[in-house]
């Protein structure tokens, strides 16, 4: 055991004592060692004939808010802990008391620099709801405006820096003693999780997260997002727009104020925008954080989770959905392992029967038989299967799209979520060959000259040290082949020129020239030019 690990577990000593002993209790102990101490060592004779996934659950849930976290945030990993755990800790809920009254106030105004009178006309200092980072208040504004007030639980931050400490040191364990974790990279896996939760913190974050979606979708269809307020907000409080209406888990009253599968068409619609277009979005789409608004908008809550998509990682999930629906299962199994990183034993040639296997199961499905969450969980298996760990961006996003549709069943609506992706499959088209992804992959591939070059010197010289050593194996070379190849890979050229100009213009991909696609007219009239070059060439050379 290092220094380091060895000083957090002694300064931490009696809650590393709960935490094991927990553990224990649940019977979930067994990879920590012995050397640890422990409150309880034996497993409880009321939960031992329990499911493993079950028991998970429970111990996250009794060791408080931390490790519910830790357990939300495992419930998007099913590449890590299988798709049975991830559902069962999809579950997990804090019931963590609200602050006292007198205590809240006096946060607010420590926070914001002000009494609660300067800084609202009302405010409630009795939450209306409590989670497990902090709890939620109404209030009005001096100039009249309905507001929410969130405010960080007293303590809070001391509770997480002493746990997210403590889990460094047992991932750092669990490393030392244990192959398996260091295989699944536990303590990086640990870190990146602390620093998320350390973020969640800072409502600074989320308010920053709420100004970026407001600010690029507020005015420009019928989602909405909440508007915070700097001058009353800060780390540890936020003030932002109370949006008035039902959230969608209250079917009932969403159909009295709004048409079902029009906010079903906007939440569609806004999620694709945001994974294709703006690369970030928001991770929490369940029913209770979406408010179906008078006027007939989707309002927004909880931006605190988000996920991002870099160009690459949207080009990549854009050539696996064409790859899949064209059945090659080669590209298929390429492009997954793109999106997450695999062992050096990977069995290439068993992951590659598992993917066309999993094609199978799925894409004989008719849309409407298509389930989105069972596919996000073969998915997931499929990754644990092969220990291919994926980004928690990409784990995040396959919860976000079974969730969408989850939400989509809940509402009562007769739109299937496959059905709106396939509708719009235009914008995947128009990304597959957008002059943005044909810049990026020259980009791509000055890199890859750029190492050639780099390579070169080396290389050189160890070709002139193969001729001095007389070791240098020299192949043989048809000669004449030359024109022949040329041939063969400008008409592959022309082809694919053709193919891709006519996806462009069949799906009327902007900009357009009336009602036309100008970047698939360039096209045709480029491969034309071609074309005729080519003829012309074999012509001179004596013909076909």
């Amino acid at each position: 055991m290092n220094p380091e690990t060895r000083g957090t577990l002694s300064r931490n000593r009696d809650r590393v004592s709960t935490i094991v002993g927990t553990l224990a209790e649940y019977g979930l102990a067994r990879w920590l060692p012995s050397f640890l101490p422990a409150k309880g060592t034996h497993t409880r004779d009321d939960v031992k004939d329990l499911p493993m996934e079950v028991r998970l659950r429970m111990a996250l849930s009794d060791l408080g808010p931390v490790f519910v976290k830790l357990g939300q945030m495992l419930s998007t990993r099913g590449d890590l802990v299988g798709p049975e755990a991830a559902r069962e800790l999809s579950q997990l809920r804090t019931d963590v008391p609200a602050d006292d009254p007198d205590v809240v106030v006096a946060a607010v105004e420590a926070e914001l620099g002000m009494t609660i009178a300067d800084a609202y006309a009302e405010f409630d200092a009795t939450a209306m709801a409590s989670g497990s980072i902090g709890q939620a208040h109404n209030a009005r504004l001096r100039d009249g405006t309905s507001v929410i007030v969130k405010v960080l639980h007293d303590g809070i931050e001391d509770l997480v820096e002493q746990d997210t400490e403590i889990l460094e040191a047992l991932a750092q364990l669990a490393e030392d003693h244990n192959k398996d974790a260091r295989e699944l990279n536990v303590l990086d896996l640990t870190r990146s999780f602390n620093l998320g939760l350390r973020r969640e913190l800072d409502f600074g974050v989320e308010r920053a997260n709420m100004t970026h979606f407001g600010d690029r979708y507020n005015d420009a269809g019928s989602a909405y997002f909440p508007m915070a307020y700097p001058d009353r907000s800060g780390r540890r409080v936020l003030t932002m727009e109370y949006l008035e209406g039902p959230t969608l888990d209250e079917s009932d009253r969403v159909a009295e104020v709004a048409d079902v599968d029009e906010l079903v068409e906007c939440m569609a619609d806004t999620y694709i925008d945001m994974i294709l277009d703006d690369g970030v979005f928001h991770g929490d789409p369940h029913p209770g954080n979406m408010v179906a608004m008078p006027d007939g908008r989707l309002g927004f809550l909880d931006s605190g989770l988000v996920g991002k998509v870099d160009d690459q990682m949207k080009y990549d999930m854009v050539d696996l959905v064409v790859a899949a629906r064209r059945r090659d299962a080669r590209r298929v199994s390429i492009l997954f392992l793109r999106l997450g990183s695999a062992p050096a034993s990977l069995d290439r040639e068993a992951y590659e029967k598992d993917v066309d296997r999993w094609m199978d199961e799925f894409l004989d499905a008719s849309l409407e038989e298509l389930d989105m969450g069972r596919l996000v969980e073969a998915s997931m298996e499929l990754a644990r299967k092969h220990h291919i760990t994926l980004s928690n961006d990409v784990s995040l996003l396959g919860k976000v799209l079974a969730e969408l549709e989850g939400t989509i069943e809940d509402v009562g609506s007769d739109l299937q979520f496959d059905e709106l992706l396939e509708a719009r499959s235009s914008k995947l088209i128009e990304l597959q060959f957008s002059p943005q992804r044909i810049v990026s992959e020259m980009q791509h591939h000055a890199e890859d000259w750029a190492d050639l070059i780099d390579a070169l010197p080396r290389d050189t010289l160890a070709l002139l040290r193969q001729m001095t050593a007389g070791t240098l194996t020299v192949g043989a070379r048809i000669v004449g082949l030359d024109a022949v190849t040329n041939r063969v890979v400008y008409g592959l050229m022309i082809a694919a020129l053709f193919l891709g100009s006519s996806f462009l213009l069949a799906f009327d991909v902007p900009p357009l020239v009336g009602d036309l696609s100008l970047l698939g007219l360039i096209g045709w009239i480029i491969g034309l030019g071609l074309f005729v070059s080519v003829m012309r060439a074999i012509r001179r050379r004596g013909g076909l």
